[in-house]
């Protein structure tokens, strides 16, 4: 009897907490672009068009991500990702560990000289967690994009938790 009682009870409280039940898993997926490709970018073979990639990006502690953030962009021709170990993304730029994958393959860890650098112009909203269910934009630029010693390039994304 203490044992069924103890069960009912477990269900009861588990049915009672919506939130975890209901929490999302901190994994915002979606689109955006990348644009103003700066001469530098240019003249390492970027064209100066707006560019549609898919866009994963997942925050820092948030659901079942880890002690990083991290953005990637998947487009057609190249895939990019830019990883801040320890630390959330900012207003102010901050080297990344940064693999890029195009016409050939680069990786560079963020404490490297050459590493890509990311900041962030605004997220709105900008308090994510796991119960976050509206679509978020977020606007930001990338240097030394794929090694290209002061490419800069705008990005512009809506990605929304999954």
């Amino acid at each position: 009897m203490k044992k069924i009682l103890t069960g009912a009870i477990a269900a009861l409280v588990a049915g009672a907490l919506p939130l975890t039940a209901g929490a999302l898993t901190g994994r915002f997926h979606g689109g955006g672009t990348l644009s103003n490709w700066t001469p530098a970018c240019i003249n390492d073979g970027w064209v100066d068009t707006p560019e549609r990639y898919e866009v994963r990006y997942h925050p820092r502690g948030v659901g079942s991500n880890r002690d990083r953030d991290s953005i990637a962009f998947y487009g057609g021709q190249t895939a990019m990702s830019f990883i801040l170990n320890g630390g959330n993304f900012s207003n102010r730029w901050q080297p990344v560990t940064h693999a890029f994958l195009g016409s050939g393959i680069t990786v560079a860890d963020q404490n490297q000289p050459e590493a890509a650098r990311i900041r962030i112009l605004s997220m709105w909203p900008n308090n994510l967690d796991e119960n976050t269910d509206q679509p978020v934009r977020i606007r930001g630029q990338i240097q030394h994009l794929a090694l290209a010693r002061w490419c800069r390039v705008d990005f512009d994304v809506i990605v929304q938790q999954r």
